[in-house]
């Protein structure tokens, strides 16, 4: 699932090799975003990754740095799959939200701690093994990184009031972190959460998807795995006559495979 803040730059630029920049938009937010994102990568190509956080966290428009380390985020792992920088920017952004948010008040800090909240929802995912995502590598550090971002991701959406769906895939998010830790029991309760959520933001595809990875969950434990087995089968059907629903299906029957392998 991809947040809301990454769709949002990924449709704002590319960057291709170099550190160059693809114009995709010419609006003045968007040009004022790729200049700081080029000025980071010049930093970071010239210098090294400190450097490019030192600029990041300088800058006089704090919300547009922390969306740059959004989007460099992305770069570093859709483009490039190297994890390590991804992360750095990633805390980075996180880091600076909140700091920010903490010496500011009203709608600004609000923002800010709404980015906050989309750059650990990304970390959650970019750091979970289910995806099987190729070229990207997860330690147990990476992984724990991403347990417990996770957990943080489900907190500001709670304290921030995001609303039923934000917390559905918060939720979501969570109980797919606990799957690949091995924590099945609290993976299950985390989408049995997650479900109803989804059910009342009118989402039948996410109700069935967290469904179906909570009878995967209970799958791993069953003294009886035949019934488990044919309840989840069924929701896979289910799931799969929906628009777009083979797409969920296939992201469960991934998870199951990387399961078990490990």
């Amino acid at each position: 699932m991809t947040s809301p803040l990454a769709a949002a730059i990924i449709g704002l630029f590319l960057l291709a090799t170099g550190g160059q920049l693809l114009a995709q938009e010419s609006d003045p937010a968007a040009e004022a975003l790729r200049n700081m994102a080029r000025a980071a990568m010049a930093e970071l190509n010239e210098k090294d990754g400190a450097a490019a956080i030192a600029f990041l966290v300088a800058q006089e428009d704090r919300q547009l740095a922390v969306k740059v380390c959004g989007a460099l985020m992305h770069h570093f792992y859709w483009q490039k799959k190297d994890l390590h920088l991804s992360l750095l920017f990633g805390r980075t952004g996180i880091q600076h939200a909140l700091t920010s948010a903490a010496s500011t008040d009203g709608q600004t800090a609000l923002e800010l701690r709404g980015s906050a909240k989309a750059l650990l929802y990304d970390i959650a995912s970019f750091t979970w093994s289910g995806w099987d995502e190729q070229g990207i590598v997860i330690g147990l550090q990476e992984a724990a990184a991403g347990l417990d971002a996770a957990r943080a991701n489900l907190r500001l959406a709670q304290e921030l009031e995001k609303g039923d769906l934000p917390a559905s895939r918060a939720w979501w998010m969570l109980g797919a972190q606990l799957l690949t830790a091995g924590e099945y029991a609290e993976a299950q309760t985390a989408f049995e959460r997650a479900a109803p959520l989804a059910a009342a933001a009118d989402k039948p595809d996410e109700e069935l998807l967290s469904q179906a990875f909570g009878q995967l969950s209970f799958l791993q434990t069953a003294t009886d795995p035949i019934p488990v087995e044919q309840q989840l089968n069924e929701l896979l059907t289910e799931l799969g006559a929906l628009e777009e629903g083979e797409f969920f299906v296939g992201q469960v029957t991934t998870a199951r495979k990387v399961l078990e392998r490990e």
